[in-house]
This record gives C-alpha cells, structure tokens and sequence, in this order.
C-alpha cells in the first residue's frame, strides 16, 4: 500500500485585491530565491456536506483526496500570529483523460454534491527544517527531507475573490511537531498585514462551503 502523503498546515484568507506591500513584502524581503512569476490553476473542490476535514478535488490529471487528522490552535509573538495548525493525510491518484473524461464528470449537472471551481495564482517559496529548527532557503525544485512551504495565492472562484497565506511543513513527524509555530515565527515577523487572527484561519473546504454556500453571511 502506498503510504499517504502527510502535510502540517496553517492558512488564512483575506477578501479583496491582494495589497502591494504583501507581494512586496514576499518578492523582496523573505529571504532565499524563488522562480519569477506566478503559478495560475484552476482545482475543482468536490463538497461534502457538513464535513470540513474532507478535501477531495481534481486538477489537470490528477485526483486528490486529503483528510483531515487533527487540528491545534496557537498563537505566537504575543497574539500577533494566531491560527490554527492542522494535519493532513493526501492520496493522489493518476488518470488518462483519453479513458475517462473527470473534467466533464464533475462539471456536469449529474450528481447530489456542490462543485466548486476555484482558480489560483500562487507564488512560492521554500526551505528547509534544520535539526535546530532554523530555515534554511532552497532553491525551486531541491529536494529536502522536511521542507517548509510558504505560499500567497490570489483566489476567485463564485462568491468569493481574495487572496491567502499559507505555511506548510511536508512529512511531519514526532521530532518536528511545533515546528510550525516557529516557522511562522521566523518568517512572518514583518509580514505587513500583521496582526493574522485566528478566526481567518481555514482550510480550503471549509473556507469554499462558507463563501460559496453562504456568501452574504460569510466574513473575513
């Protein structure tokens, strides 16, 4: 059996034009490099109805299914950064679109659940989890035994424009639980849109059924 790909997360969202100090702010001042220009996909998000720790969507050729395994509240720098960390197992699977058309299937009118398209333009850095904690800046495409991603993504999909702000660390294990914390530490003390509250911090599903299921009620 192929073992799941695990991932810790903490992610906020914010509505409106991403500001010009926070794309700044991640081209100029984090340190490390990164490729130019943005990442732009569209993943369509399959929603299940009262669950939030389900995220199973589909993007080019490929089939995701992430569940959620637990969740930890924190803030650091006194209150300054306040999220919620959550875990994550993911399974991906492979698919030929000459065989079997997904893209048709899931946009098509058949079907009890909400489908959600959203696009993405993502731009991304990475480094690497020191034995001490530290990051070290890689370059794109190295490779590293823990890596830590940050990621400012603008979004749109129907009910919702904006923008969010993601840190990542990749196959977590014991010696690195509360890592994430740190990390946030580390790389968002002159984040200029500082403070980050906790009642902006969301996973993706839950984030999609509240804006596209309930627009006018949702909030930032």
């Amino acid at each position: 059996m192929v073992k799941p790909y695990r991932t810790s997360e903490v992610r906020w969202f914010f509505s409106g034009a991403i500001p010009s100090a926070v794309t700044n702010w991640f081209v100029r001042t984090l340190p490390g490099d990164w490729r130019e220009g943005a990442l732009i996909r569209e993943d369509v998000y399959l929603l299940v109805p009262g669950r939030d720790d389900i995220g199973l969507k589909f993007r080019k050729d490929r089939v995701q299914l992430k569940l959620r395994c637990d969740r930890y509240p924190f803030s650091v720098l006194k209150g300054r950064i306040s999220g919620v960390e959550t875990d994550w197992e993911r399974y991906s699977w492979a698919y030929d679109k000459k065989e079997n058309d997904f893209i048709r299937a899931f946009s098509g009118q058949a079907g009890e659940g909400r489908r959600v398209a959203v696009v993405k333009k993502r731009r991304q850095r990475i480094y690497d989890l020191m034995p001490d904690g530290r990051l070290r800046p890689l370059a794109p495409r190295k490779k590293a035994k823990a890596p830590v991603f940050i990621e400012v993504t603008e979004i749109a999909f129907p009910g919702f424009t904006g923008w969010s702000l993601q840190l990542e660390l990749v196959n977590p294990h014991a010696e690195v639980r509360g890592h994430l914390p740190l990390a946030a530490v580390e790389l968002l003390r002159k984040f200029p849109a500082l403070p980050l509250k906790r009642r902006g911090s969301l996973d993706y599903p839950a984030m999609i059924r509240r804006r596209a299921l309930s627009p006018k009620r949702a909030k930032a």
